[in-house]
């Protein structure tokens, strides 16, 4: 019952606007590249544990400015689906394509990120 209620409750109160995705993205992208400075190899990702329904990591990806992409993962995302169509209706966003179901240690070691966002 708790577990549900900070699912169904605590964690939608999350209400990006456009800026502050915008300003997120922009500060995880220069932080990424300034992190891995004169390394060699492709730029590791931004992973965010503890995605819920994956809804930043889509506002965030969709700048385009994060390349590659960042990683959401959930440890339980399927309670997440259920919470959002019993509080929005049926169809509400893009379900949790993209979320990838693993605890936190397991993605960290997984992506091996330049960032995790929680």
């Amino acid at each position: 019952p708790f577990a549900w209620f900070v699912r169904s409750t605590v964690h939608f109160a999350l209400a990006p606007t456009r800026e502050a995705v915008d300003a997120l993205a922009t500060y995880l992208q220069r932080r990424q590249r300034q992190i891995q400075r004169g390394r060699d190899g492709p730029l590791r990702p931004v992973v965010e544990v503890g995605a819920g329904s994956g809804h930043l990591a889509r506002l965030l990806n969709a700048t385009g400015r994060l390349s590659p992409p960042l990683v959401a993962t959930e440890p339980f995302p399927e309670g997440y689906a259920q919470s959002e169509e019993a509080l929005f209706g049926p169809g509400f966003g893009d379900g949790l394509g993209g979320v990838e179901a693993m605890r936190d240690g397991e993605a960290i070691a997984r992506h091996r990120p330049a960032l995790v966002l929680c």
